[in-house]
């Protein structure tokens, strides 16, 4: 039987069988060597295994994050949009005519990347990163566009082409709106941006490096700009608007923050014992009237308090460390109210046995020999205790 029936067929049935073996043999020795190039027997999704006797028919450029249908081919837009400023990697697809159909071709060592001549300056492509090829910048509101080159063996190029269209937003819409949040919640805003082109689908903006967001009054509610972006925290009794800006387009949320004290706060756990330099993590949590209940361990107007910072001290976090041998008393407070007390026993590390040293000693009369104690405690670590 032929291992590579199509190259059979070129022969009839005399002297078939020992020309099959022979192509057959020339087919897996092919193979083995497209797989030791990395070309064959690979992800499709990734890089695609190419046949000598096969070039794909056409090479198609596509938004692969937002166009549904890239990989399939059927339905490409013209363009791919950007936003100013916005950093993505676009797709090079080929097909060909056999079962294979369209394989993925945007790292494969055979495709270059290019902004063609006589194309803008509105994006820049990063040519030289072999782990993201395809990886468009864009640094200004316009047109250009972007090819990709398929070069094959037979020396046949495929090339791709499309246009890269970049526009800043029209209106910049923030959710959710309203709000309403207890003091001392936090509330998770995101923004999307909406674009003039119909065909630019809107973008979720929320944590774009240049978006920016604000707060009408951050002594009422405050945002974070910067690692967490939107991340809102109730401060006072109010009412405020969350914004985010983009490009000179500012969209907001109005949100209300209510004065809700909790009727309690219980800190666990409520006893523990650890060693001296040993840690414990404590949990606060604050009970409300209506029967709901919330987290606040770290929560920022949580005031977490030790009885006697020389026993042990405790961080805004509630985690505790054992300083010196005794009993210390861990509470939380917060808008006025104080948890119970946590009772923590710092008890000091003994040792598993104490060494002396020199471990025998010859003197003469008169003469004196100092000797050295040490702590041994388990793992081996040795603190000297001699003074």
């Amino acid at each position: 039987m032929c291992y590579a029936g199509r190259y059979c067929e070129m022969f009839d049935s005399r002297g078939l069988a020992g020309r099959c073996a022979i192509f057959s043999y020339l087919h897996l020795l092919l193979e083995m060597v497209f797989a030791n190039l990395a070309f064959a027997n690979q992800p499709p999704s990734t890089i695609v295994g190419l046949d000598l006797m096969e070039i794909p028919t056409k090479v198609v450029v596509c938004d692969h994050i937002r166009d549904a249908n890239c990989p399939a081919g059927i339905t490409l837009r013209p363009n791919i949009y950007f936003y100013n400023g916005e950093v993505r990697q676009v797709s090079a697809w080929a097909y060909y005519e056999s079962s294979a159909g369209w394989r993925e071709i945007t790292n494969h060592p055979w495709t270059t990347w290019s902004i063609p001549d006589g194309c803008s300056a509105d994006a820049t492509l990063d040519t030289a990163d072999p782990i993201r090829p395809g990886m468009v910048t864009a640094i200004a509101v316009g047109t250009t566009c972007i090819r990709a080159v398929f070069g094959t063996s037979t020396g046949t190029d495929r090339v791709g082409d499309a246009n890269i269209v970049i526009e800043d937003p029209s209106s910049i819409d923030v959710t959710p709106n309203p709000a309403t949040m207890n003091i001392g919640e936090t509330q998770q805003f995101a923004a999307v941006a909406n674009f003039p082109s119909p065909q630019h689908l809107p973008e979720t903006i929320t944590n774009y490096p240049l978006t920016t967001w604000t707060s009408d009054n951050a002594g009422i509610a405050s945002v974070n700009s910067s690692d967490s972006k939107g991340l809102a925290l109730g401060a006072a009794a109010g009412s405020t608007k969350i914004n985010a800006s983009l490009s000179g387009k500012t969209g907001s949320a109005d949100i209300t923050v209510r004065l809700l004290v909790p009727d309690s706060i219980t800190v666990t756990p409520t006893t523990k014992n650890i060693f001296v330099g040993d840690q414990s993590q404590y949990t606060a949590v604050a009970h409300y009237g209506d029967g709901s209940h919330l987290d606040i361990t770290n929560n920022p107007l949580i005031n977490w308090a030790s009885s006697d910072a020389v026993i042990a001290t405790v961080d805004g976090t509630g985690l505790a460390t054992g300083m010196t041998a005794g009993v210390v008393n861990i509470t939380a407070e917060f808008l006025g109210v104080t948890s119970n007390s946590a009772r923590l026993t710092v008890n000091e590390v003994l040792p598993v046995s104490i060494l002396v040293l020199p471990a025998t000693a010859t003197i003469f009369i008169g003469q004196s020999q100092q000797y050295q104690a040490w702590a041994v405690y388990s793992g081996g670590v040795r603190v000297p205790i001699t003074s």
